[in-house]
C-alpha cells in the first residue's frame, strides 16, 4: 500500500481542527500528535519543528484532562511526551 503523506496531513488537520471546535480534549489530544509527526518529519507539507512542538504540547494538556475518566488515552499521552522529548534533543 502507498502512503499517502498529503491525504494524511488532510485527515489529521481536519481532525484536529473539528475537535478543537466541539471542545473535545481527548479527540484533538490524540489527532495532535499525528499531526505533530507531519509537521516533524515534513509529510504532506512543509518540515516546521515549532509547531510540532507546539502540537504536542496542546495534545499533552488535552490528553492529562482526559486520561482520569478515560484511561486508554495513556498510549496517546506517552506518544505526546516521546514527541516532545525527541524535539527538545535536536
Amino acid at each position: 500500500m502507498r502512503r499517502d503523506d498529503e491525504q494524511a496531513y488532510f485527515y489529521y488537520q481536519m481532525a484536529y481542527k473539528r475537535a478543537k471546535d466541539e471542545g473535545d480534549g481527548a479527540v484533538w489530544g490524540s489527532a495532535a500528535p499525528r499531526l505533530a509527526g507531519c509537521f516533524e518529519y515534513g509529510r504532506g507539507g512543509e518540515r516546521d519543528r515549532r509547531r510540532a512542538r507546539d502540537l504536542c504540547l496542546e495534545a499533552e494538556a488535552g490528553l492529562l484532562e482526559a486520561v482520569p475518566d478515560q484511561p486508554w488515552h495513556k498510549g496517546q499521552l506517552a506518544r505526546a511526551r516521546e514527541g516532545l522529548e525527541r524535539l527538545a534533543r535536536e
